[in-house]
């Protein structure tokens, strides 16, 4: 319907309608209860983990969701009349990781809807072994869970030097976890995108780089 959303600190959001002129703060719920806290990493009034990823559907009807730091993926219904958006949550980002009392956490800085419905995440696994671990992911609407493709891994290794003429460790390139196997894994992403033509492309920081999967690797 061509409404705009912004999510406002402490489960609300804001919602304006450019036919009737009017902005609306709605009240958000997530399986019939209401909106789960955020989880505040720095203070409060400074949470880092309060970021919001999220994007629509193709048809315009579902956003899809999920907080940075939440390790949940949710959908609400964008057709939804009244004060009150609903929500849905379709399980945990990447399994095993909420366990209470579990060290490891994630982090997701990277979602999106691709033009096939289907809904990517680049996420973070921190507290393992030899450092942070970045995963493609993704959910088709109707699954019963998040299907989880992998580790994200460059194939060719050399693709940009890690040290400088003296052979010192170039510093803007300190976010890569490399495994005994030579594989680099850049663990901090940036973006995601599903193309067209079904390729699927991760934005990391530091190094910047473009990892791209073909169409048949991610199917």
């Amino acid at each position: 319907k061509g409404r705009a959303y912004h999510p406002v600190r402490g489960g609300k959001i804001f919602r304006y309608d450019p036919d009737a002129g009017k902005l609306e703060k709605l009240d958000v719920t997530v399986d019939g209860k209401p909106c789960p806290k955020e989880i505040a990493k720095d203070g409060a009034n400074a949470s880092h983990g309060a970021v919001l990823n999220w994007d629509a559907a193709p048809d315009g009807k579902t956003l899809w969701c999920c907080e940075m730091s939440h390790n949940m993926l949710y959908s609400f219904d964008l057709t939804a009349v009244g004060s009150v958006l609903p929500g849905t949550s379709h399980g945990p980002l990447l399994a095993g990781v909420t366990a209470k009392g579990n060290p490891r956490s994630t982090d997701c800085r990277a979602m999106c809807v691709g033009p096939s419905g289907k809904v990517w995440a680049a996420v973070t696994e921190h507290g393992v072994p030899g450092g942070a671990q970045l995963y493609l992911l993704s959910y088709t609407p109707g699954e019963k869970a998040v299907r989880n493709h992998g580790k994200v891994g460059v194939a060719n290794p050399d693709y940009t030097p890690f040290v400088d003429a003296k052979g010192q460790p170039l510093p803007w390139h300190g976010g890569v976890r490399k495994d005994k196997d030579g594989t680099l894994t850049p663990n901090i992403p940036m973006g995601v995108c599903e193309a067209r033509d079904g390729h699927v492309y991760v934005l990391t920081i530091s190094p910047f780089t473009l990892i791209k999967y073909r169409s048949e690797q991610v199917k």
